[in-house]
């Protein structure tokens, strides 16, 4: 019984509502148009009450989501960026601050008379926006500043530093973690130009902490920007 029904909505002049229908021959009441649902074709109220009796076609599907592989990049603001004399019995970031010029540091293997390097140091918090991810890259990305001085003949090379607090760096040098660089350097530098050191993957864990110092060889001395500077450093974490 339930069958012929069926088969009297589909092929009666006017299908009642819910009825199944055919969309090459819809023959819902009006107001109403042949639907295609997840288990067939039925009358059912059109979207548009002065739409025609065409067929209406429904998207169930879900927005696609990222594929779970892709590569995502987390830029993170150091918390410290400074730069001292590491020879001077008590170093002072103000002092090389003035020596660096407006909202810069200063890498330098020797300064003045009598002559010293000034050696730059950075540190980043990282948050767990990667948690669950595999680190694929670490980059320490930084910009010369506007100084005439920043054009250099060395980027600066960029070691491993032990932890370190912004008080610290007035009262000693931080001690390397490891004698060997983490990036050597990255070749001349002109005004204006942003440099990438690209660092060990290892370095960056969720919710942890980067140590890094930045010193050269060259007495040609290179002005970055600092915190305050146009073009603030940052680390960029890659990760999928």
């Amino acid at each position: 019984m339930l069958a012929a029904l069926a088969l009297a909505g589909c092929y009666s002049p006017r299908a009642p509502f819910g009825a199944p229908c055919d969309p090459a021959r819809p023959a819902c009441p009006t107001g109403q148009s042949c639907v295609f649902q997840a288990n067939g074709t039925f009358c059912d109220v059109a979207p548009d009450a002065a739409a025609s009796d065409a067929p209406v076609l429904i998207d169930a599907s879900i927005d696609a989501l990222p594929p779970p592989d892709a590569l995502m990049s987390f830029t993170y603001a150091p918390s410290i960026v400074a730069c001292i004399d590491p020879t001077a019995a008590t170093p002072d970031p103000a002092t090389c601050a003035t020596a660096a010029g407006p909202n810069s540091v200063r890498v330098d293997a020797q300064d003045g008379s009598p002559l010293h390097p000034w050696d730059t140091f950075i540190a980043i918090d990282l948050d767990g926006a990667f948690a669950g991810m595999t680190v694929t890259a670490v980059h320490l990305r930084m910009t010369a500043s506007t100084s005439t001085s920043s054009d250099s003949t060395n980027s600066g090379i960029v070691y491993h530093s032990t932890p370190f607090t912004l008080a610290d760096l007035s009262v000693a040098e931080p001690a390397k973690a490891s004698g060997t660089a983490l990036a050597l350097t990255q070749g001349a530098v002109a005004q204006l130009q942003t440099v990438d050191w690209p660092l060990p993957a290892s370095l960056a864990s969720p919710g942890g902490h980067v140590y890094l110092e930045l010193e050269t060889p060259s007495a040609n001395a290179v002005m970055y920007w600092n915190l305050a500077g146009t073009t603030p450093p940052q680390l960029v974490v890659d990760a999928q």
